[in-house]
């Protein structure tokens, strides 16, 4: 999975976790765990951005920005993880 850089982005990121929930039947517990995160995080990107929009504050698009800093490094650590299912699959 590449690197989100906007709300555009999250689609992609939710066709993902349903490839993953199909991909690794055995793991779906911890899938549903990573959604559940990343979903937190999404929701607070986009009422940070609400929020710019509504006071034109940086410290708002800030915030947006740690929030999608947060779900790259998620998605950077889950694909290491789903590399190592993968070679484990043999």
């Amino acid at each position: 999975m590449e690197e989100i850089t906007s709300h555009e982005d999250f689609n992609k990121l939710r066709d993902q976790l349903l490839k993953w929930k199909k991909r690794f039947p055995m793991f779906g517990h911890d899938v549903r765990k990573i959604s559940d995160s990343l979903e937190v995080h999404m929701k607070n990107y986009m009422e940070h951005l609400i929020r710019y929009k509504q006071t034109k504050s940086q410290h708002c698009i800030d915030k947006a920005q740690d929030e999608i800093d947060h779900i790259n490094r998620i998605l950077q650590t889950v694909g290491k993880i789903e590399l190592m299912a993968i070679l484990s699959k043999g």
